[in-house]
């Protein structure tokens, strides 16, 4: 079994245990990790203030969709994985 293929197995495991409408949610986080990575590194420059606007209410609204208040049990360390690999995505962009 290639190093691929047990990857593939645990995403597959973790997403198994969440709703698929939050999964694909937190994936699409990636476009507000790639700028937030961007602005701590220092590649984003000519931050006008609407962009920081956009990734706080980017950011409110997952919270609001994923509802971290109503969940319980593994849900929890599953979404947390996903975040994780969305913001590894992301910083092949930043």
């Amino acid at each position: 079994m290639g190093r691929r293929t047990r990857r593939r197995g645990k995403a597959a495991a973790i997403s198994a245990r969440l709703d698929s409408g939050v999964a694909g949610v937190l994936n699409a986080t990636t476009p507000l990790w790639s700028l937030l990575i961007g602005v701590v590194i220092g590649s984003e420059r000519g931050l006008r203030p609407v962009r920081p606007g956009g990734l706080l209410f980017g950011f409110a609204g997952v919270v609001l969709i994923f509802a971290p208040w109503q969940t319980t049990g593994p849900v929890g360390w599953g979404a947390l994985a996903i975040v994780v690999a969305a913001a590894s995505y992301a910083v092949g962009f930043a």
